[in-house]
């Protein structure tokens, strides 16, 4: 699915430096079913991997296998981030969370079962 981010679905058996993003320093890493999410020190959140339910918070459901920064979060001030199955989450500063991804079982906390393809509070 790309969760490893270096633009094939080829599986890794040794650590391997992730170039779409080899110029920024990471602060955190978190890790879902087949998609990723990294903070940069910036506070820049990149993502890969799956887009299934929009769970890369891009405004698609596509299979992105290199880095690509979520925009939306651009500018807001995120702290913290972390991924489920099929959503992830961001945590602001301010403390603003914002949620995306599958939404089916109310995981996303909007008080619906409804999918976001992109991060929403």
């Amino acid at each position: 699915f790309g969760q490893l981010g270096h633009g094939d679905e080829t599986d890794r058996k040794t650590p391997k430096v992730v170039k779409g993003v080899q110029q920024a320093v990471a602060h955190q890493v978190a890790c879902g079913t087949h998609h990723t999410l990294m903070m940069t020190e910036t506070q820049e959140v990149w993502t890969w991997g799956s887009g299934e339910f929009g769970k890369l918070g891009i405004g698609d459901e596509e299979k992105h296998a290199e880095p690509i920064m979520i925009t939306a979060l651009q500018g807001v001030g995120v702290i913290e981030i972390s991924t489920g199955g099929f959503h992830s989450a961001a945590l602001t500063g301010e403390g603003h969370l914002y949620t995306w991804g599958g939404g089916d079982k109310g995981q996303l906390g909007h008080g619906d079962d409804n999918s976001q393809n992109v991060p929403v509070i």
